[in-house]
This record gives C-alpha cells, sequence and structure tokens, in this order.
C-alpha cells in the first residue's frame, strides 16, 4: 500500500548533474493578469542554467475588466471564455510544466479559473491541470481529513476529498445560492419601484458574499485533487520547496490556527 505523503515531504523532482550554482534563480518575475475583480499572478524563477519553475498564486474573479457598456451587459456569460484566454496565456508562459500553485482561499474571485468542464467542454481549470503541478498549496481549512472542530492543520496530506468534505461543499453551494436569489430578488424589486430609492449598500454586500462563494465547487474539487502532492498551510507552517523550487524560501503568513 502506497504511503500517504506527510505534511512535510519534499516534493519530488528528477535529479540532474546541475552545479550548486545554478540551483539558485538569478531572476524572479511577476505577471499580475488583468482579470477584473479578482486575482491571478504568475511567479517565475530563472535559474544560470536556463531552467525556469513557475508559481501561479490564486486564479478567479467575480467582475470582468470593463471595456465598454457592452462588456457590462454580456460578462456573466463571457467569464468563462476569458478565464480559458487566461489560463492558455499561463500556459504560453510556463510550457508543458507548473512547479506550484497557491489558492489563498475559496473565494470565487480567488479561485474560479480553477473550474473544471465537463466532456468535450474544456475550460480553465482543465488547462492548469493539465500542466501538471507538483505542489498545490491550500489553506488548511481546507484539508478534508480535518475534524469539524479541528484548530490547525493536520498531520497528512490526503489525496481526495472524504465524502464528509463533499457533502459540506454541497451545503456551501446551496447556502450561497439562496443568499444571493434572495439578494437579487430585494434589489429588483427596489428597481422595479423606480421611486429613485438607492439600493442599500448591506444588501449590495449580501449579494456579493452569496456571488463570491458561489459555482467554487468544481474549482474547490479540482484544487483538491490537482498536482503530486497538496499542502494544507497555516501561519509559520514550514515548508520545504528545495526539491521544486530550488534556493526559493517561503513564509507562511495565514491563514491563523484557532
Amino acid at each position: 500500500m502506497a504511503k500517504t505523503p506527510t505534511r512535510n515531504s519534499r516534493p519530488r523532482r528528477p535529479r540532474s548533474n546541475t552545479s550548486p550554482s545554478d540551483l539558485v534563480p538569478v531572476k524572479a518575475t511577476l505577471r499580475a493578469y488583468r482579470v477584473g475583480f479578482g486575482d491571478c499572478f504568475l511567479l517565475t524563477f530563472e535559474y544560470a542554467s536556463g531552467d525556469s519553475r513557475h508559481v501561479l498564486i490564486d486564479f478567479g474573479t467575480t467582475r470582468l475588466p470593463i471595456r465598454s457598456a457592452a462588456d457590462e451587459q454580456k460578462k456573466t456569460t463571457q467569464v468563462a471564455k476569458f478565464h480559458l484566454e487566461v489560463a492558455e496565456r499561463i500556459a504560453a508562459v510556463c510550457g508543458p510544466k507548473l512547479h506550484v500553485v497557491v489558492a489563498t482561499h475559496r473565494h470565487k474571485d480567488h479561485i474560479s479559473g480553477f473550474a473544471t468542464g465537463s466532456p468535450g467542454k474544456r475550460l480553465s481549470g482543465d488547462i492548469i491541470r493539465g500542466l501538471k503541478p507538483d505542489l498545490v498549496i491550500l489553506p488548511w481549512t481546507e484539508d478534508p481529513q480535518a475534524a469539524v472542530d479541528a484548530t490547525g492543520p493536520t498531520k497528512t496530506m490526503s489525496k481526495a476529498p472524504n465524502a464528509l468534505h463533499a457533502a459540506g461543499l454541497s451545503a456551501m453551494q446551496s447556502f450561497a445560492g439562496q443568499i444571493l436569489a434572495s439578494a437579487e430578488q430585494e434589489i429588483a424589486q427596489i428597481k422595479r419601484r423606480n421611486n429613485g430609492q438607492r439600493v442599500p449598500r448591506d444588501l449590495e454586500r449580501l449579494r456579493f458574499l452569496g456571488e463570491d462563494n458561489l459555482s467554487n465547487k468544481s474549482a474547490v474539487e479540482n484544487l483538491l485533487t490537482m498536482g503530486s502532492q497538496r499542502l494544507y498551510a497555516a501561519y509559520g507552517t514550514p515548508i520545504d520547496l528545495s526539491q521544486v523550487l530550488p534556493g526559493v524560501q517561503v513564509r507562511v503568513l495565514g491563514p491563523p490556527t484557532l
């Protein structure tokens, strides 16, 4: 039976005959993709040997970049296409290989780009998955093996979400959908009255919270099963990336434990 890799396991990479000086980055490039209201960063480390290593930090949006009034009207139907274009640009930079994926938290504006499609309909998450990252780093709160009353990371990394975690994702999806539907109904009623009343700010915030937590089930499941290894991190979690990002040290700032 294969052993489950521990949290402190080092991501494996093929051995090479490079010298120690080749294992220190000589250049770092940070690409910030214009995704509207969201985040998507690609951090590339270049080595003296000519090798490059790539880290994708978040990939999602709730509002596309607005270039015209027409864009605003069709933003909902264009999100998947927009994500696909960004994923293709990421793949063009990485070539066949993405080394590390970091998802800071599960909100839509941070992870919706990791959503996968159905047979015959490829989405952006399928492209990122196809780049076969060595390591996926997630908040400790996403660990499918964590107990309901867990106060910090578990000692092992799990390979797939369990039934309880899957049920939790479904419940989250349903609750977020109810919040969004209720908020949109109230906003629509206010606009229909057309008496100059402004939509209450709290109602707009409620709609945003519902939308931001909706449609993430596919993205979360993809992140939980993507890559050779997954690490669930908290503030201060020691992470040894020497086997996948030689010469790079990281410090985990969050999320905190309870």
